[in-house]
């Protein structure tokens, strides 16, 4: 039996990329060099914006499928073909997501991140396989064919700590520190960020050779 989860009456901006987006691990600075193809299928046209606009949150979007997702941020959207553009200008690895810059291949699937046209996924369904339905207007339930998904609350987990700096003393002890992130959508240029969340606790791999 299904149940009615949500509603939704505004339409995402879904598409597929038909070439790949490069990896980029330079860091928190704007991608100029990659691009990326994408074709659109709903949602209307693509639009450019200012870096400064980008900076503030503009053209904000998901690139991937489900278990490499990356989220980005593009100034440029050309437009190249019928529904088709070329993104360019990009933030990358948004939201502790730049482990995922690598990932990507042709036929990633490209979503717009909109405010009005996402819906969580019940915190409590975490770990839990679920099917799910998707029914377009005038289309019956039963005419729709499922989707297995299952939870893993990937916005709730904390982002991995950054610029680890390790030092050793006369006596050849090493310390190591590194700097939290925060999900919280406040921080500083130079002091800590707020913790963010219920307890600070790490875990530490120390590798030798391979």
């Amino acid at each position: 039996n299904y149940e009615p989860f949500f509603s939704m009456a505004n339409e995402a901006g879904i598409g597929r990329a038909t070439t790949a987006l490069p990896d980029f691990t330079v860091g928190n600075i704007f991608d100029e060099g990659s691009t990326v193809d994408v074709l659109m299928y709903t949602g209307g046209e693509l639009i450019s914006v200012t870096e400064d606009q980008t900076l503030n949150g503009y053209n904000k979007a998901v690139i991937g499928a489900h278990g490499r997702w990356e989220v980005i941020h593009f100034k440029n959207a050309d437009l190249i073909g019928t529904d088709t553009y070329r993104l360019s200008g990009f933030l990358r690895g948004c939201r502790g997501t730049e482990w995922a810059t690598g990932t990507h291949l042709i036929g990633d699937s490209f979503v717009l991140a909109s405010t009005t046209a996402w819906n969580r996924v019940n915190g409590s369904d975490t770990g839990l396989e679920r099917l799910y339905k998707a029914p377009p207007v005038r289309i019956r339930l039963d005419a729709v064919e499922s989707v297995a998904f299952t939870n893993s609350s990937v916005a709730l987990k904390p982002f991995s700590p950054v610029d680890a700096v390790g030092a050793r003393d006369g006596s050849n002890n090493l310390t190591i520190t590194w700097a939290r992130r925060t999900r919280l959508a406040a921080g500083t240029l130079h002091l800590p960020v707020l913790l963010g969340e219920a307890a600070e606790s790490y875990t530490v791999e120390f590798m030798d050779g391979d």
